[in-house]
């Protein structure tokens, strides 16, 4: 039986790696005996994916690339292509996640090559560079500057065993527009996992008011992790406006370094002109 193997560049809490949960408990309930194999670059808790069945093999190098001389190109590529190679075998499954999306562009021309080999790839597509400029320009230098390749062709390949899973219609249609073939793109909306037991809505927002000492106003839950294109400004905007209408909760932080010195900034910002919004709710 052939390996499936899963991609992403870390398992850190977040929506994705909670598919790639879902996937692998997925896969274990329809082919129990189905060898899963996740590679990543760094992994938080690595629990629920040791008892949902999976193997996990972490190397570094698979996780985002935050700059790329040209030198580090030249070595950094045959790296990663050869720890690919090394447990990717011609008849197995790759199943990656945002491998498109400009965070490790030397992965990204490494998962190609891995394509035009013959490898089959499935490439789930949860958001995509063409809407982050700094993204698309980091692409760019190094696929088509430093590595010579042309961008579009390492993105959208048009190989018979190279598939594409977007979560909406409208994901579907930016890919055909891109010139991906319609019989290889295949809609597959996130499941939403039901808990075995749900607090009954009252109870809810009352365990909520008093862990977070709130008190009667509604609660406006902005559920992200906050970076920059996450829209922040405008949310302590509304939350200035209406302060006396509602408490303003925020759940997560960030975890890319290049995102922290942002967020400080407006946490600073929030202090200074006094606007009440409770940071990191989900962490408490």
């Amino acid at each position: 039986m052939n390996t499936i193997y899963i991609l992403h560049y870390h398992l850190n809490p977040g929506g994705v790696t909670r598919i790639i949960e879902s996937q692998v408990q997925g896969l274990k309930m329809h082919r129990p005996q189905q060898r899963v194999v996740i590679l990543t670059g760094h992994v938080a808790d690595a629990s629920p994916f040791a008892r949902a069945g999976a193997e996990i093999i972490v190397h570094e190098p698979l996780n985002y690339l935050t700059a790329a001389p040209m030198a580090d190109c030249r070595k950094l590529l045959p790296a990663i292509g050869e720890f690919l190679a090394q447990h990717i075998q011609d008849d197995d499954i790759l199943h990656v996640h945002n491998i498109n999306l400009g965070k490790n562009p030397l992965l990204t021309l490494a998962v190609h090559r891995l394509a035009a080999r013959g490898v089959s790839v499935v490439n789930h597509c949860h958001d995509f560079a063409e809407d982050r400029p700094a993204n698309w320009a980091f692409l760019q230098r190094v696929v088509e500057h430093h590595c010579g390749q042309d961008l579009k062709n390492v993105l959208y390949p048009d190989f018979d065993h190279y598939r594409y899973i977007v979560l909406n219609s409208y994901d579907r249609d930016r890919l055909l527009g891109y010139g991906a073939a319609s019989k290889n793109i295949h809609w597959l909306p996130n499941p939403v996992q039901q808990p075995a037991e749900l607090p009954g809505k009252r109870d809810a927002v009352r365990q909520v008011r008093n862990r977070l000492g709130l008190g009667a106003r509604p609660i406006v839950l902005y559920p992200v992790r906050v970076i920059r294109r996450k829209n922040i400004g405008e949310y302590i905007l509304l939350a200035h406006l209406f302060r006396e209408q509602a408490h303003w909760l925020v759940t997560q932080p960030p975890k890319n370094p290049v995102e922290i010195e942002f967020y400080e900034k407006w946490k600073r910002f929030c202090e200074e002109q006094d606007i009440n919004i409770h940071f990191e709710v989900g962490e408490r």
